[in-house]
């Protein structure tokens, strides 16, 4: 997936839009959930997930506490 997501953002395609396919995708094909977690190239953090339990953590410099979500 890491490799479909990166090919997606070389391409010009939103982050948001690209994590929103490929868990559709991943969804239809396989019947599956996923996640993903995508950090951009201007450092923007992108969360998507088609499970309930996507666990998730994140922290920056600019942070006095890390961030975290279940």
């Amino acid at each position: 997936m890491a490799r479909a997501v990166l090919a997606r953002l070389e391409s010009g395609q939103d982050p948001e839009d690209a994590a929103r396919e490929l868990l559709a995708a991943c969804r239809s094909r396989l019947g599956g959930t996923a996640g993903l977690l995508i950090v951009t190239p201007d450092s923007r953090l992108v969360t998507a997930w088609s499970t309930p339990r996507m666990a998730r953590g994140w922290a920056h410099g600019g942070m006095e506490n890390p961030a975290a979500a279940a």
